[in-house]
């Protein structure tokens, strides 16, 4: 079983926008981190947060993350932002699991 498959206990929800946030869920022990682009960000913000967690995801080892599982909710896929936010990610090396 990976771990993308087992059962999750605690889920954490970060918005993307603050960077002070983003910091300190390395840390947390959370069996799964979810950094929001979407209710937890103002639209005028949504640049910069995809810049912030792709920063925060792509700066280190994954090892520096405590939580096993890392996951980015983006608006919906239909929208343009959603194309854009998986275009961004891609270009970082992050990949879709």
């Amino acid at each position: 079983m990976t771990s993308a498959d087992q059962p999750r206990r605690s889920c954490l929800t970060v918005p993307g926008s603050s960077e002070r946030f983003l910091v300190k869920a390395r840390s947390l022990a959370a069996d799964e981190l979810i950094l929001d682009l979407e209710d937890a960000v103002a639209p005028a913000a949504k640049d910069a947060a995809r810049t912030l967690i792709v920063e925060a995801l792509t700066a280190g080892p994954t090892e520096n993350w405590t939580a096993p599982l890392r996951a980015v909710r983006i608006n919906e896929a239909s929208r343009k932002l959603a194309l854009v936010t998986a275009a961004r990610g891609r270009a970082a090396g992050l990949r879709r699991s």
